[in-house]
């Protein structure tokens, strides 16, 4: 509800709380709550959509129905910022994006799930700063060529840290839904471990890959390699475990 509320604006948001209390528009302003009513979530979207006069149905499809918050995935380059949602479904989620740029409150808005605004590395960007949106932790990748920003190719990031011990972050960028599988190795090709074998939307993503995890096997330390394979993209990177 308080992600709605952004989403609507307060005088709509508080509006219609009275149209979704009371079936009758004569009784908004009554406080006898033997009067209220009982609404299904599609009941609500409806009188939504009336109050508004938006149609909201990805909002309600990813914020009411699915399992999963969507995520928020940064890509931060020299002079732009590109903006991008991943939903479980992969619903287009247009909902704009509240930050503060060097304390300046700024809207960044949100069309198909993507948006940008020109931003610096230099600037401090603080990302829905008064806690309306974000339930998950954004991801945000540091993008030093700025012809490659937001969700438009395939990339894989080097693991940090690098060397590591025991845990290291790898984080991934597909630019397309796809069914990724992500793997590390040892020097002799031996499978260590699997850490993603699943479909995925487009968008960022980052998995931990923790050592003292590996089935009860201890891993020494040692260059090991970890593969990532969506669709026709195939991509190793090289990482130094020490112990």
């Amino acid at each position: 509800m308080h992600t709605l509320r952004y989403h609507v604006g307060d005088s709509t948001f508080f509006n219609l709380l009275k149209r979704w209390a009371y079936p009758d528009s004569n009784d908004y302003d009554n406080t006898n709550g033997r009067l209220c009513q009982i609404l299904t979530t599609d009941n609500m979207k409806e009188k939504a959509e009336t109050a508004t006069g938006r149609e909201l149905d990805p909002f309600f499809d990813v914020f009411f129905r699915e399992a999963s918050y969507p995520v928020l995935n940064v890509v931060r380059g020299t002079s732009e910022a590109a903006f991008s949602w991943s939903t479980e479904n992969s619903i287009p989620l247009d909902v704009n994006i509240p930050i503060t740029v060097n304390g300046i409150d700024k809207t960044v808005e949100m069309t198909a799930g993507e948006g940008s605004i020109a931003l610096s590395l230099s600037d401090n960007l603080v990302l829905d700063p008064k806690k309306w949106l974000l339930m998950d932790e954004p991801n945000i990748v540091t993008n030093f060529d700025d012809g490659n920003l937001g969700t438009t190719h395939y990339r894989v990031e080097q693991n940090y840290p690098n060397p590591f011990n025991p845990t290291t972050k790898i984080q991934y960028q597909i630019p397309v839904n796809g069914f990724v599988q992500l793997k590390v190795y040892d020097v002799l090709g031996n499978e260590i471990a699997e850490l993603v074998s699943e479909d995925k939307s487009k968008g960022i993503y980052s998995v931990d890959f923790d050592t003292a995890e590996i089935n009860g096997r201890e891993i020494t330390s040692g260059v090991y390699f970890y593969t990532i394979t969506v669709n026709d993209f195939v991509q190793t990177n090289k990482m130094l475990l020490l112990r």
